[in-house]
């Protein structure tokens, strides 16, 4: 278990990038990581979790996630509770096009579109099965 939100998760990503805002724990599960790191290489540049924004882009305590609940803009069972979401983007890179290389990498969760950044998430799903596809 990683204990340090210093302490490198992969060769691109470290635990402090997926700190709740509220209450500073910090969670990414294997899969997340794993994918994210597939989406850097797609795209052949740092990908940045919208927590450098002052959001909240990876991992979300339960107070966090019920006060995006209420404002409309979260599900209550949200997969950054378990650190298996992020919220993300490129630099000099559209949303659009972001979303387009998360959809065809990650066959194994779901991707949503937002005008400030994607959403991409791991999830356990059956064989054939498809992640979720969104736009907000």
């Amino acid at each position: 278990m990683v204990r340090d939100e210093t302490e490198r998760l992969s060769e691109h990503f470290s635990l402090a990038e997926f700190r709740c805002p509220c209450c500073g724990k910090a969670r990414a599960s294997a899969g997340l990581i794993g994918l994210l790191e597939e989406i850097r290489a797609a795209v052949g540049r740092p990908v940045y979790t919208t927590v450098y924004l002052g959001k909240a882009g990876g991992f979300r305590c339960k107070a966090t996630n019920d006060a995006l609940v209420s404002a409309g803009i979260a599900s209550p069972r949200s997969r950054h509770l378990t650190g298996d979401a992020a919220d993300i983007y490129v630099k000099g890179m559209s949303m659009k096009r972001l979303y387009d290389v998360c959809d065809r990498i990650n066959t194994r969760g779901g991707v949503g579109l937002y005008s400030g950044h994607v959403h991409v998430d791991y999830r356990p799903l059956r064989v054939g099965e498809a992640g979720p596809r969104w736009t907000a």
